[in-house]
């Protein structure tokens, strides 16, 4: 059996939860750790976002503006390593524009990764709800549907498909048993503990595999000045079913025509609803 090319998800011992604050986070030893692997002085670093488990600044060196990633190492889906491996696995393909990995490393249980900056405008900005786009941009949609094609272009079957499920979803059992998902995703559907045998259960049949960005929804898009799209924030990047990251997209399609227009773009004439509908429960506990 051939081994998947790809980052493997890999899941850690059951430990209590770390909860990455901004008090948490060595900055100017990170800055240290940076100009040491790849000597790059850091000047100025502006904060960006912060959740729960991760923090993201922009970074100026004297020659250009980087983009740095914090996570706290107890998450088993968000490690700077993953998207650092996920990342090079993107600029060997050369299909997808995606930033350029630049290092990464680990400080104090905080995991940073360095990478290029890349500007231009958020799909989801085009949006006029969650779930709802203006009818005047679905040529992005369409290209959104070219962009993802290119990225699953590798796509294969064989029994490395079938171990990416399983790593999947022992991932989601972890996630489950240490209460690492939002409950609103479950409202009106079943409680998780169901959804999570539904998804042990009933695996499709004839599984494919390839590099997921695992995480293709609109706000990770972008629309470059000169009209060409680009894809960012690879963290949940996993091997696995090319239906994933199909599903994620359609959650965010609620009017047919823009879900017609998006496959119009992946070239897929007739959609799997039961298989869409498993990798969208899927990405309910996997994507938190």
């Amino acid at each position: 059996m051939r081994s998947s090319p790809y980052p493997v998800i890999i899941v850690p011992p059951n430990e209590k939860r770390r909860i990455l604050k901004p008090s948490d986070v060595p900055l100017a030893a990170i800055c240290a750790d940076i100009e040491r692997s790849c000597s790059l002085s850091i000047r100025n670093v502006e904060h960006i976002s912060l959740t729960a488990r991760s923090a993201v600044y922009l970074a100026e060196t004297p020659n250009e503006r980087m983009v740095l990633k914090l996570s706290a190492n107890s998450s088993p889906t968000l490690t700077s390593a993953q998207e650092f491996q996920a990342l090079q696995a993107v600029r060997i393909q050369g299909q997808v524009r995606a930033p350029v990995a630049v290092a990464h490393g680990k400080h104090l249980g905080v995991s940073w990764l360095l990478q290029e900056f890349l500007g231009g405008e958020s799909l989801s900005s085009f949006f006029i709800s969650e779930t709802q786009c203006a009818d005047d941009h679905l040529e992005d949609i369409f290209q959104a549907g070219q962009l993802l094609a290119k990225l699953h272009a590798d796509a294969k079957t064989g029994h490395s498909a079938q171990r990416s499920l399983d790593h999947a979803l022992e991932v989601a059992a972890y996630n489950l048993e240490n209460s690492l998902y939002d409950p609103d995703e479950f409202l009106g559907i079943a409680p998780p503990g169901e959804i999570y045998e539904y998804l042990r259960t009933q695996r499709p049949d004839s599984l494919r595999e390839c590099l997921l960005h695992g995480d293709f929804r609109p706000k990770n898009i972008l629309v470059q000045k000169n009209g060409q799209l680009a894809l960012i924030d690879w963290e949940h990047s996993f091997p696995g079913d090319p239906y994933y990251d199909l599903a994620v997209f359609a959650y965010y399609c609620s009017q047919d025509s823009v879900l017609t227009r998006f496959l119009d773009g992946y070239r897929l004439t007739a959609i799997d609803r039961e298989r869409l509908r498993y990798f969208d429960l899927l990405s309910k506990l996997l994507n938190v």
